[in-house]
């Protein structure tokens, strides 16, 4: 509320006026201070005039004025910019909080008016000698943002939602896509029409295979519906824009492993493949992943405080979603391997040998594509598996164990795999199966492994 009791009028809601408010006959600009510079500004909103009473104009404008308040914001985060009231940017004023007072913009000012011309009778609107036109400072005529202006947004306000690697995959696609165009483009100026080019010209051009090419486009149809959200964009031309997989494609879908094939893995040496650092590695997680069916990162960071060996478990502490925080019941098999780890060096990881790898330092990254050199090494040019196939392989040993035993049902079944259960009532409100409750399943996984398998295992 102002000084004289006006309050900001805002309009509806709309993606157009996304930002922009209305106070008397004029727009505004209202941007919320983020919460993290809330404490050393003293402020919970900046408010800019936008010099203007046509809302078209408002809505050109806004952009430069957002970007500018932005840049202003970096440097306040920076500790290069003294957070003082006079420091604030040009024309702009701050409230104390949502409803706090806030300066009036006068309607004339020294640095945007001319004097008025003065009359002998003030209420004689018909002089000679009118008052002077107003001649308000223009604000500069932003055009919409442009598509990497538009992803710096994204990504900025996504923050810690996206990892480190898919924020880069996400980056990689949209600069593909503004280096197809020569350049920075606008993002009003992409159509449908442009972005089925994009795809036809480009993406199906190259010798990208349909996964990756999906993945791109994935990627661009993710920012637009975002920026249809906060009213920067008014549709989303990547919608339906996927691409069908080539019967190869459809021909190499993953599984699980057969019995011959896990035979050939389990009599191998991966040290003769893959050097000894990471043989002795890929020999226990070959191991690990078939009888726990956890994924290969789960295994690669568990810590040495995470294995119980006097209660035969492993505790996944973080994983891919939040279902996959579980404690999975270990066989018998595994105490051998993982006792001699737990007893050597002063490492705090079980693999102390793995060094982590990629955009968010992972510590599976080179030991999977280690696992792809040994795998092609011994079993071929097979892409129907890999080492994610040990989960499949689980899977499907469980569900088999489900039909001797009716203790193991979907519920035992997916609380091992670190999956969402089928009901509501079990994923929302249950607190959990015991590890009593699971162990059951990792004890029939005896009577379903083949013969020579089990006796390869230990």
């Amino acid at each position: 509320m102002c000084h004289n009791g006006t309050r900001f009028t805002e309009q509806p809601t709309v993606p157009h006026n996304q930002y922009i408010h209305q106070r008397r006959q004029g727009w505004y600009v209202r941007v919320t201070v983020p919460p993290t510079l809330r404490p050393v500004l003293g402020k919970a909103h900046v408010i800019r005039s936008l010099k203007t009473r046509d809302v078209e104009t408002a809505r050109m404008r806004r952009w430069g004025v957002l970007a500018q308040v932005n840049e202003w914001f970096s440097e306040v985060r920076s500790g290069g910019y003294k957070p003082l009231r006079s420091d604030l940017p040009r024309h702009a004023s701050c409230t104390e909080g949502p409803s706090a007072p806030v300066r009036r913009e006068q309607g004339r000012s020294q640095a945007t008016t001319r004097p008025v011309a003065q009359t002998s009778n003030p209420a004689d609107t018909s002089s000679a000698h009118p008052p002077a036109a107003v001649e308000p400072v223009s604000a500069p005529k932003a055009q919409p943002p442009t598509i990497t202006n538009l992803m710096e947004l994204w990504l900025k306000e996504a923050g810690e939602n996206f990892t480190k690697q898919t924020a880069f995959q996400h980056k990689t696609a949209i600069d593909l896509f503004v280096a197809s165009r020569k350049g920075s483009i606008l993002v009003d100026t992409v159509s449908r029409r442009v972005a089925g080019d994009f795809i036809s010209t480009v993406l199906l051009a190259s010798e990208r295979k349909p996964k990756t090419i999906n993945r791109i486009i994935s990627s661009l149809s993710s920012m637009w519906r975002w920026a249809v959200r906060r009213g920067l964009a008014a549709d989303n031309p990547w919608t339906s824009q996927s691409v069908a997989p080539t019967r190869q494609s459809r021909l190499e879908k993953k599984r699980p492993y057969q019995p011959a094939e896990l035979r050939k893995l389990l009599l191998s040496d991966p040290a003769m493949n893959v050097g000894c650092r990471y043989g002795g590695a890929l020999r226990d997680l070959i191991r690990l992943g078939l009888l726990t069916g956890a994924r290969i990162n789960e295994l690669c960071e568990l810590r040495k405080a995470d294995v119980d060996l006097a209660n035969m478990t492993i505790s996944i502490r973080e994983g891919k979603t939040h279902n996959a925080v579980r404690t999975i019941p270990l066989h018998s098999s595994l105490s051998g391997f993982l006792k001699r780890r737990l007893e050597s060096g002063d490492d705090e990881f079980v693999f102390a040998e793995l060094t982590p790898g990629g955009p968010d330092g992972k510590r599976s990254w080179y030991a999977s594509k280690r696992y792809t050199a040994l795998r092609r090494a011994i079993l071929g040019e097979d892409r129907a598996v890999d080492f994610h196939s040990f989960r499949r392989t689980f899977a499907t040993y469980l569900e088999h164990a489900s039909t001797m035993d009716s203790s193991i049902n979907a519920s035992v079944i997916a609380e091992l795999m670190g999956h969402s259960k089928q009901t509501l009532a079990l994923n929302l409100y249950s607190g959990g199966l015991k590890v009593e409750h699971l162990r059951g399943a990792i004890v029939m996984l005896d009577k379903v492994i083949e013969p020579e398998i089990l006796k390869l295992l230990p």
